[in-house]
């Protein structure tokens, strides 16, 4: 039964490697990238450094889009209708 180590975290991400207890010694299967629920995010990488870089890409990317999304809320104006008793526009 294989075992994952954290090695690092990154944002939401954990980022280790899956081994097993072969003869007293700890085996590397693979090292892969975890959500914080635990679940592999992506898996098969052949270095530790290139699943912590990957990590690494994809949590700043994911911040990006979240920073843009908020941006885009923050940019869209409200619709303007005519205030009757002062003639100025007034939100809806």
């Amino acid at each position: 039964m294989s075992e994952f180590k954290c090695d690092s975290k990154v944002g939401d991400y954990q980022v280790g490697y899956f081994y097993e207890i072969v003869n007293g010694k700890e085996v590397i299967l693979d090292y892969a990238v975890l959500d914080e629920s635990g679940k592999v995010i992506m898996s098969g990488f052949n270095i530790l450094k290139d699943a912590l870089s990957w990590a690494e890409e994809t949590s700043c990317r994911d911040l990006a889009d979240l920073i843009e999304s908020e941006l885009q809320k923050d940019d869209s104006e409200p619709e303007l209708e005519p205030n009757k008793t002062t003639n100025l526009y007034k939100p809806r």
